[in-house]
């Protein structure tokens, strides 16, 4: 989880109805603002920012290698 002054940012795992790892967005209020779907379908662990890009971290249990993503938005909806 990370956050900065106006929103706080999670990822969720991939589940039964998504292979991909998704990014809830939502305002420090607690309002649900968006999700973002990552296509990335290994188990998300955590999620930061710095320098204003994204990276999540992910565990592959199949051949037992966490990696991290560098995330990159081509746009942004408000």
């Amino acid at each position: 989880m990370d956050a900065d002054g106006t929103y706080l940012y999670y990822v969720v795992s991939p589940g039964e109805e998504t292979k991909d790892n998704l990014i809830m967005v939502h305002k420090w209020t607690g309002t649900y603002v968006r999700s973002v779907s990552i296509p990335i379908s290994v188990e998300g662990e955590s999620l930061f920012r710095r320098d204003g890009r994204f990276y999540l971290s992910a565990t592959n249990w199949t051949d037992r290698h966490a990696r991290v993503y560098e995330l990159e938005f081509s746009y942004f909806y408000e």
